[in-house]
């Protein structure tokens, strides 16, 4: 019986660094997607539906693929990861930036997109590590967003929210001088809406909070031996990727233009004074 357990955490473990070694390929491919290669595009949107992929795998900046989707606009890939192959979209990375405060901003967004995150189950309540940011906080800065607007307190998104600094989205309308947004929020701001979100929020808040879930088959099989048995002391290495490795320059898939100039926007900045 034992013998049969360790093969069946070999093939597991196998498993799971083939999937995370197809995710670090598809970090490094991403910045050759749309740079005119077909091929590389093909391999690109033939990888992510691969079932070998561990969708919700993360790169050294705690980035998932979805959330490197949405920050570069590559929406139809983002869309391809939401629908078919259910990518987690409340992930946040290592400045606590989830895929839906980057669609919300005014270099990335799209309506279509936040209404797919909002649809899969993205958090309107999430902040952001800098400045406790939410995504109505920095859709408010977007012009000609009342449709955003609306959608993301249709979602539960609280008009009265407030980031580390106090402000409320209202406060960002108004610096960013769009009028039409700060309207529509003060009336937000005083509706039965307003109440029904802050107590909706109230309650999600005071529901027990449950552990994050590994996305790894192989850890989830490592916690089940380790009700069972012993199996939960030994030192097992899962093949997930190091928080702290340097991220690799190797390249795969030999695109034929040049790579596009890939930034670490892990972080988003607050526009209120």
């Amino acid at each position: 019986q034992d013998e049969m357990v360790h093969e069946v955490v070999q093939d597991v473990a196998i498993s799971s660094a083939i999937s995370d070694e197809t995710a670090d390929r598809l970090f490094e491919l991403l910045g050759y997607y749309k740079c005119g290669d077909e091929a590389t595009d093909k391999l690109i949107m033939s990888s992510l539906l691969s079932p070998q992929l561990n969708v919700n795998a993360r790169d050294a900046n705690g980035n998932s693929l979805l959330l490197l989707c949405t920050q570069f606009q590559f929406h139809d890939l983002a869309s391809m990861l939401i629908n078919q192959r259910q990518a987690n979209p409340n992930i946040q990375n290592k400045h606590g930036a989830t895929a839906l405060h980057f669609a919300c901003c005014e270099v990335n967004y799209d309506l279509k997109l936040v209404e797919a995150l909002l649809q899969s189950g993205a958090s309107v309540d999430a902040a952001d590590g800098q400045h406790g940011c939410m995504a109505l906080h920095y859709a408010a800065s977007v012009p000609d967003a009342e449709p955003m607007l609306k959608m993301l307190i249709r979602f539960g998104a609280r008009a009265l929210a407030q980031d580390f600094d106090g402000y409320v989205p209202y406060d960002y309308a108004v610096e960013a001088a769009l009028q039409p947004n700060a309207d529509l929020l003060e009336e937000a701001s005083n509706s039965d809406t307003e109440r029904t979100n802050q107590m909706a929020f109230e309650l999600r808040q005071s529901e027990e909070p449950k552990p994050e879930q590994s996305d790894s088959p192989f850890d989830s099989l490592l916690a089940e031996l380790g009700d069972e048995g012993d199996a939960g002391d030994e030192d097992w290495d899962d093949g997930s990727l190091d928080d702290d490795a340097e991220p690799s320059t190797a390249l795969y898939g030999g695109g034929g233009g040049s790579k596009k100039k890939i930034e670490n926007k892990t972080s988003l900045w607050r526009k209120s004074a």
